[in-house]
Order: C-alpha cells, then sequence, then structure tokens
C-alpha cells in the first residue's frame, strides 16, 4: 500500500493542531492534520538532528518539538517529533508529495540516517520548487523517454546514459554511441530533428528510436511509467533520485497535466522501430556557411529501419539500452 494510500485512511483529527496516526502506526509514519493535509512525523535520536524549519508554497517543515499526536484508538498524546506537512487537499500532489518523500528521505522504509537528513531535504525542497517553474520538456517527449527506460534491459543503464539537460542533443548516450526517441500521435511516422542529431561521426553510432503513441482513457501515465522503472529491482536509490530530478525539472508547473495524458504501452512497444541516423531523409548536404541550427520534419514511413535484435548487437549500449525481442 502507497504511503498516499494509507493517509487516506486516516481520519481528520477533532482538535486544532493535532495529528492523527493510521490505527497501526508504522514506518514512515503517516498523519493527517486538522486542516486535512499530510503529513509525516520523523523521531530523531539526537537533540540536534532534524535542521532548521522551513517553509515552501506547499511545503512546511518544523524541527522537533512538541507535537499532540492522535493515535488510531483515540488517545491523545504528546511526542517530540519534527514535521514534514504538505499543505494541500489535492490528492494529486498528495501522491507525488508521499512518493518524494518516501524517495529521499527514507531507505527502505527507514528513516536515512541523520547526518543525510539535511542535505537529503535540500533535494526534496528542490523538487517542489520545480513544481513552480515552467516546464523544460513536452509531455509526449519525456513520456516516450520514460518508456524506453521502463523497456529496457538494463534500466540501471539507460538511467546513466539519460540526458540531464532538455539541452542535450540525444536523449540517451555513453561515449560515442547515441539513442534518439521519438514520439508521435498523429498516425504517421513523421519527426522532428535537429540536423545536427543525425551529423555522422568517424566513432561510434546513432540509432532513431521511432515510437506510435496512441492516446487511451486507460493508458499509462508518466507517472505510471515511473512507478514501472523504480519498482526494477536493480534501480538504485540514487536512480531513483536522479529520474524524479529530471522528471521533476522536465514537467515544471506542467505536472498535473502529466495526470492526465495516457498513451497505450503494449501499443507503443509493438511499434518501436529503429533506423540508423543515415536512414533518416534529410536536407541536402552540404549547408551554406551561412545556414546554421537547422531543423526539419521527416516521414520515416518508408525509410530502412534495423530488427530491435541487429541494433543490439551492434553495441552493449544498445543491448543494455533496448527491449529484448
Amino acid at each position: 500500500m502507497s504511503l498516499d494510500d494509507r493517509f487516506r485512511s486516516i481520519p481528520r483529527p477533532s482538535r486544532l493542531g493535532t495529528f492523527a496516526l493510521e490505527a497501526e502506526p508504522r514506518m514512515p509514519r503517516v498523519a493527517r492534520s486538522f486542516d486535512n493535509y499530510p503529513a509525516i512525523l520523523f523521531d530523531f535520536q539526537t537533540a540536534t538532528s532534524g535542521g532548521p524549519a522551513r517553509r515552501l508554497a506547499n511545503i512546511s517543515y518544523s524541527p522537533p518539538g512538541d507535537v499532540e499526536i492522535v493515535d488510531g484508538l483515540g488517545a491523545v498524546r504528546k511526542a517530540r517529533l519534527a514535521v514534514l506537512e504538505c499543505r494541500t487537499v489535492d490528492r494529486n500532489l498528495s501522491g507525488y508529495f508521499f512518493r518524494i518523500a518516501e524517495a529521499i528521505l527514507f531507505d527502505g522504509g527507514s528513516l536515512i540516517s541523520e547526518p543525510q537528513f539535511d542535505s537529503a531535504f535540500d533535494a526534496l525542497v528542490k523538487l517542489f520548487s520545480a513544481l513552480q517553474r515552467p516546464g523544460r520538456l513536452p509531455l509526449q517527449g519525456l513520456w516516450v523517454e520514460l518508456a524506453m527506460i521502463a523497456w529496457s534491459e538494463a534500466p540501471s543503464e539507460a538511467i546513466s546514459s539519460w540526458h540531464s539537460s532538455s539541452r542535450a542533443l540525444h536523449d540517451f548516450s555513453a561515449g560515442h554511441f547515441r539513442l534518439e526517441v521519438k514520439g508521435t500521435a498523429r498516425g504517421l511516422r513523421e519527426h522532428a530533428f535537429l540536423l545536427d542529431q543525425l551529423a555522422q561521426l568517424p566513432q561510434g553510432e546513432t540509432l532513431i528510436a521511432s515510437v506510435m503513441l496512441t492516446e487511451t482513457s486507460d493508458g499509462a501515465t508518466i507517472y505510471d511509467l515511473l512507478a514501472l522503472i523504480t519498482a526494477r529491482a536493480e534501480v538504485t536509490r540514487e536512480q531513483v533520485l536522479r529520474v524524479e530530478a529530471i522528471v521533476a525539472e522536465s514537467l515544471g508547473n506542467g505536472w498535473e497535466d502529466a495526470h492526465e495524458l495516457r498513451f497505450d504501452l503494449d501499443a507503443a512497444l509493438q511499434s518501436l522501430r529503429l533506423f540508423p541516423a543515415s536512414a533518416v531523409p534529410c536536407v541536402g548536404l552540404p549547408l551554406p556557411a551561412q545556414v546554421k541550427d537547422v531543423s526539419f520534419v521527416a516521414d520515416l514511413s518508408s525509410a530502412s529501419s534495423i530488427e530491435i535484435e541487429e541494433a543490439r548487437s551492434r553495441a552493449s549500449f544498445f543491448a543494455d539500452l533496448l527491449p529484448p525481442s
């Protein structure tokens, strides 16, 4: 059961300033405030742990102090606890809060070491701050990149090779090998390219992954893909944090829209085609010296693709990143 589901089972406390706990308390300690806000309570072992109080638009943190709590039997008591509260009644933001907090502040259900807490909390603040800024990547583009990681043979390697900036020329790269992922929901295998993405280099290889997308009410959202990725046993806590950071920066204030965009994941995988960069229809070369930063749309419908296993055999990078056929 997710932390957000656990929160939903907790009744609102009847006294101002108190926090209600689950009927059967467990770690992490999930709570509901009198204002109906979701919260997590922390029990630090040393008096100096927990760092200073902080407050953002949606997040507030109070260092260890006397907190009045109501247990599952209705008994009221005081305990010395720190309180991390998400000041919202929006279920989507509540779910995001619990997922991020669990990923950053806990390891296997246990609170990370107290010396690590302050820097980890800084990371949580950074993620929530990103939700206030404009997004850096179209939702459809982010969806297909996450789908590629979810499909990959070795998601740890896929995460490591994933770009950390929307300005990166290719979505995935390692050494001289690159994979650029393109998705379209328009029914034609047409994609926008930067000419530089198709440049022929003396070493390595660039492949283009083309995916056809079908919107459906029961399809997978970006958050569903995140759940698939983070559930993979080989994905480390550090890699989960990297994925969450890239997603938060990419979505920005479009995070709510990401709950609505759904594509058929199985159909997308079935539609996956791989093309060497040299097979993509391109503008005439060489360009005039005065022409730079060329972008264009190419129709790959009749371009020569290669089989997934053929692509996987060309380099360990592609073997790790592409799905087994």
